[in-house]
């Protein structure tokens, strides 16, 4: 009753209502668009989400803590209370503000960070996890959907080598994943889908991934086409036919390997990772990317 009354107190609002709440940094089309599988951010993006947005570990001694919320913003000054003065922070689960499928990391030497040294990791001033190219990545429990609609945001880390996975579902062969968005060696951000007969991508070129600061990466699969796009650019698109490939692999945020061993460090993201939107469905992805950037101003 609570989502179908959302929907329709925003419908019968005036259009000039309607662009005053786009406009404002904490909203989110969520209650307009169905089909939300996974939301992790660093910030609220699910109203009425009453959870915690992390779980923390502190180095000094591993002991773990959940971090919530001031307001739709995380509480920095509780995160940096408890991983302390000069002590590091690492992320070990990232809340599904949708509930359940939360990413997790077990094992301490692969978890992201959120605090080095007593200073917590930031972009563009937004809070934010970081992710060490070597070994630092996070599981999520496997979606069953036929289609996909993803929305990172996330910066590169310079001087290190490209071809490095951001996201992606199931394991490293061309015809068992299920998607994957990517850096190429060229700059681009490559997304792909597979149906399990046969699998294609689409990358953006000519338009690169800004190598110095934030960006904004989507990936769409809706049965017939596979499109991605870099911040503000126009999608290019490759045609894949079919349903998406049903597996049981885990979602990986940060690596390739996402049910199997990880082998190499040029598997795993080098850089940064602020939000991770999942759609199972075909959605308005226009006002998603609009309220992305409204509040990172990325482009």
């Amino acid at each position: 009753m609570r989502f179908t009354f959302v929907i329709l107190l925003f419908c019968c609002l005036s259009a000039d209502a309607q662009m005053i709440i786009k406009a404002h940094p904490n909203y989110i089309p969520l209650s307009t668009e169905t089909g939300i599988n996974a939301s992790f951010s660093i910030r609220k993006v699910v109203s009425g989400y009453s959870g915690s947005a992390i779980r923390v570990r502190r180095s000094n001694d591993n002991t773990e803590q959940d971090i919530g919320w001031t307001g739709t913003e995380l509480d920095t000054a509780s995160l940096k209370t408890f991983v302390g003065t000069g002590n590091s922070g690492f992320v070990t689960v990232w809340y599904n503000q949708n509930g359940g499928n939360n990413a997790t990391q077990t094992t301490a030497a692969n978890q992201p960070r959120i605090v080095n040294a007593g200073t917590v990791e930031r972009l563009s001033g937004k809070v934010t996890l970081f992710f060490d190219g070597i070994n630092d990545n996070m599981y999520v429990s496997s979606f069953n959907n036929t289609k996909v609609s993803a929305f990172v945001v996330f910066a590169r880390q310079t001087g290190v080598s490209l071809g490095r996975t951001i996201l992606r579902k199931g394991r490293t062969s061309n015809t068992s994943f299920e998607f994957v968005l990517r850096t190429d060696a060229s700059n681009y951000l490559e997304g792909g889908a597979s149906t399990g007969a046969s699998s294609t991508s689409s990358n953006t070129n000519p338009n690169t991934i800004n190598a110095t600061a934030i960006n904004l990466g989507v990936l769409l699969f809706n049965n017939s086409t596979v499109r991605a796009s870099i911040n503000s650019n126009a999608y290019v698109s490759n045609n894949l036919s079919g349903n998406m490939f049903q597996g049981t692999a885990n979602i990986a945020i940060g690596s390739a390997c996402a049910n199997e061993a990880c082998t190499t460090g040029e598997l795993f993201w080098a850089g940064r990772i602020s939000e991770v939107l999942i759609y199972g469905t075909t959605i308005n992805d226009a006002d998603i990317k609009t309220d992305i950037n409204s509040y990172y101003a990325i482009y």
